[in-house]
Parts: structure tokens; sequence; C-alpha cells
């Protein structure tokens, strides 16, 4: 199966208090474990729950229980596990940090009771991912369960972000949600948008190269992946501002097309002419739709390019190409985006993001995700 796994299935049914060393082992665990092969990981934790009592997300005895008590580091982040119990153990990890007051910083503190307080004002958040990346906490909120929906929604940040910038994202994950379904004409349950925090976006510096992209790539496979094996029938987008389109060039380079039906690119940092012609490959074999959008107002996504990544992805043939400058949308009339933030800062309304939800990009960006239900 995995030795990792197959150690685990052994300790939890024989001897749990040894556990903890296995883990001790391999201390960026919780990083990794998420590549791990979602059918593989699926097999392992079936095998937990066939002789445990209880529900997804509420395994009261048995190996599942004693699994997430004792392993949520492990299985917060494991994907092709049902969302239910990630989130429960992801939830369980996620007390136990706050906790920890002798090894979290107070900045680590501040951005997991963030992620606390999204999943208290949310009934229907699912907790997906969590870890330290270093010191630094990551994680991914979903908001509706990615197994039951038809259709779930990535959002992906840019340069400079991390999750004491969860608040605004979650907000504009729940109005995706909300906007869409009531689109469609579909109860919210058939939505779920994931706010997806689980890479070091660098910094102005580092986002000349493609490094933590390249990481990031990885790690959002890996999500992706276990999306694809949970939902198969599930229509999936990604949708990425600024370097994180960087971030999904290379997952697409990778060969990740095949786990994103659409693909939406937002004042991109640019992407590689290796990543380019992959996209191009994909959307000839009609692998996935491509969608890319900048304003005439940005003058800092083309100094991204001015890079290692310096192809526009406007530019690949075959790309969808939407507007963000004003102008209707569906009978509404969208304002244009001014400048390059993802959203609207608060001491600046007269300069809305991307994501404002008065603009055309971000109109365009509902109606194209309504009409794929």
């Amino acid at each position: 199966m995995h030795p990792l796994l197959d150690d685990l299935d052994r300790l939890i049914r024989e001897d749990p208090s040894r556990v903890p060393a296995r883990l001790a082992e391999q201390p960026d665990l919780a990083q990794t474990v998420g590549l791990i092969d979602p059918v593989t990981a699926s097999e392992h934790w079936a095998q937990l729950c066939a002789s445990s009592a209880g529900t997804a997300g509420h395994w009261n005895a048995g190996p599942a229980r004693v699994a997430l008590e004792t392993a949520p580091e492990v299985y917060g982040n494991l994907n092709g596990i049902p969302a239910e119990d990630k989130d429960a153990a992801c939830r369980i990890l996620l007390e136990r940090m706050l906790a920890d007051v002798e090894h979290l910083t107070a900045a680590a503190r501040e951005q997991l009771g963030h992620v606390a307080a999204e999943l208290r004002r949310a009934a229907r958040a699912h907790l997906l991912s969590l870890f330290l990346d270093g010191a630094v906490p990551r994680a991914a909120v979903s908001f509706g369960d990615p197994d039951a929906a038809r259709l779930v929604v990535v959002l992906a940040h840019g340069i400079v972000t991390d999750l004491d910038s969860l608040p605004e994202w979650a907000r504009t994950a729940r109005r995706i949600r909300s906007q869409v379904a009531d689109g469609a004409s579909v109860p919210h349950d058939a939505v779920a948008v994931i706010a997806w925090f689980g890479y070091d976006s660098g910094t102005h510096l580092t986002a000349l190269g493609t490094s933590h992209a390249t990481v990031g790539a990885a790690r959002l496979a890996g999500l992706l992946a276990g999306i694809r094996h949970r939902a198969p029938g599930a229509h999936v987008a990604l949708v990425a501002y600024s370097y994180s389109s960087t971030m999904a060039g290379e997952l697409i380079e990778g060969g990740g097309g095949r786990l994103v039906d659409d693909l939406f690119s937002i004042a991109s940092a640019g992407i590689t002419a290796e990543a380019a012609d992959a996209i191009e490959a994909d959307l000839y074999a009609k692998v996935f739709r491509f969608h890319a959008t900048e304003s005439l107002d940005d003058g800092v996504a083309p100094l991204g390019r001015m890079s290692q990544h310096p192809i526009d992805p406007r530019s690949v043939p075959g790309a969808i190409l939407y507007e963000s400058d004003g102008g209707p949308v569906g009978g509404h009339q969208g304002i244009a985006t001014v400048g390059h933030a993802s959203h609207t800062p608060a001491d600046k309304p007269d300069e809305p993001g991307y994501f404002d939800p008065r603009t055309e990009s971000f109109l365009d960006l509902v109606a194209t995700l309504t009409a794929s239900l």
C-alpha cells in the first residue's frame, strides 16, 4: 500500500501509543502526506473504518476514531478520504495547535484564529487541510461539502498572502457559492468553494522565479486529485489570481490538466513557455477550458512577467478572454477593476479589486461558473 500508511494501520490496531513516535520520524509529514495517491489513501481509510463504530466525521470507536485522535496531522491532510473525516481530523489538530502556547508564535496563533472564526461562522464549512510550514500555518477551508457538490471551485491567492487574508477570501468564497447556486437555481449544497492557502506564494523578489509555484502546484495537485477521487462527477474549477496563475501553469505542465474542467487566470504574473505549450496542448485536446483576464489599469501584472515566466496567458491559443474594464454582464453593468488588488482596499473604495462583487471581472466569473451547472 504505502510504508507510512502500512505502519499506521498496524500501530493504530496494535499499539496506538507508538503512533506519535512514528510520526516524529518525519517532521515534515503534514506537508507531504497530501502527495500520497488518493486511491491508496482511500483504501487505507476504508480498512480502518470497516471495523469502526459511527459514520464519516463522527467515528465513536474503533481504528478510525483512534486514527483521528492519534494522527490528526496525517488524516486531516490525506487526500482521497471523506471530507467529513478530513474536517474532523483538522478540527482536532486546530484545537491542539491553539492550545500549544509554548511553540506557536503570536502571528501563527492569530492566523489560526481566523481559521477557527470561519469554521464558527459557516455551518457548512469543512477544514480540508491544516499544517505548519515552518512556523507559518497553511490551510484549506471549503464552504460546502466537496464530496457532495456538483461544482467545486478552488480559489488561489497571489504573493505576500497568508491566513491573515483568510477573512476577505472567505467572504469571496461564500459570495461565489451563494450567487452561483442562486443563479443556477440549485441548492447551495450543490456548490463548494474552497479558499486554498496551501503554499508560500512568496514575495515580489521570489515571484520572479518558479520555485514557490512548483511547490504550490504539487500540493494543489494532491488536493485536486482527492476531489476527483471523491467526486468524480463534479465539475472542478480553479480560479488562480496573480502568482497563483504561474502556479497553475506549473500544475498543467506537470500533467494536472485532467484535474480541472475550467481554469481561470486573473491578473497573471505570467507562465513559463513550457506551461503555455502544455496549456495549449490540453486546450487542443479539450481537456479543460481556459479563461483569462487582466484590467487595462493593472500596472503590476505586466511587471510579474518580466521574469522566468514571461508569457501572458491571454496569448495562449484557445484561451477564452473576458474583460475587467467595465461592461454589461447578464443584465448587470459591471465596473472596472482599478489596479492589481484582489480585493478592494478598505481605505480605497474607489479602487475596486478583481473580486469586488461590483466588477465586470467578478460578474463574468460568476456567470461562467453558473453556466457550468
